[in-house]
C-alpha cells in the first residue's frame, strides 16, 4: 500500500472513494487542506492531538496518521466520531468549527463530538444531536 500522501503549499484535498482505506500518513502543506471521507461505508474515528507543524492540526483518522489539516469530513453514518486536543477548546455546532490554541478546524457529518481529556468546552447551539465528553 501507499505509506505517505502528500500536499503541496496550495489548497489540498484528499478525497477517499468508497470502500477505500488508507494506513499511511498524510501531510499537506501550507494552505486550506482536507480530508474527505464523505462516501467511506463505516463510522469513523478522528482523533486531534497537536497543532500542526505549519498549520491547521495533526491527529489520526483510524489510527492512520494526518498533519496539517484544516477542514475534517466524515461519512455521515451512525458513529462517527471527533475527538479534540487535550486543551482548551470551544465547538461552535452552528459553524461546525473547532477552535483551539488559535487555530480552527471545520467538521462535517460528524454524529459524536468528544472533548480531549484536558478540555474546557463551550457549546454554541440551539440543537445538538449527540454528545459525549470524555472526564
Amino acid at each position: 500500500g501507499i505509506d505517505l500522501l502528500a500536499g503541496n503549499g496550495g489548497n489540498d484535498r484528499f478525497i477517499f472513494p468508497a470502500g477505500s482505506s488508507f494506513s499511511g500518513t498524510l501531510a499537506s502543506g501550507v494552505g486550506t487542506d482536507t480530508v474527505d471521507f464523505s462516501a467511506a461505508l463505516s463510522p469513523l474515528e478522528f482523533v486531534l492531538s497537536a497543532l500542526g507543524s505549519l498549520d491547521g492540526f495533526n491527529g489520526t483518522i483510524n489510527g492512520a496518521a494526518f498533519s496539517d489539516i484544516e477542514t475534517l469530513i466524515a461519512s455521515g453514518l451512525n458513529g462517527d466520531r471527533l475527538t479534540g486536543m487535550d486543551s482548551a477548546a470551544t465547538w461552535t455546532i452552528s459553524s461546525s468549527q473547532y477552535t483551539g490554541s488559535g487555530r480552527s478546524l471545520t467538521y462535517q457529518n460528524f454524529e459524536t463530538l468528544r472533548g480531549g481529556k484536558a478540555a474546557t468546552l463551550a457549546f454554541h447551539s440551539s440543537s445538538v444531536r449527540v454528545m459525549w465528553f470524555q472526564t
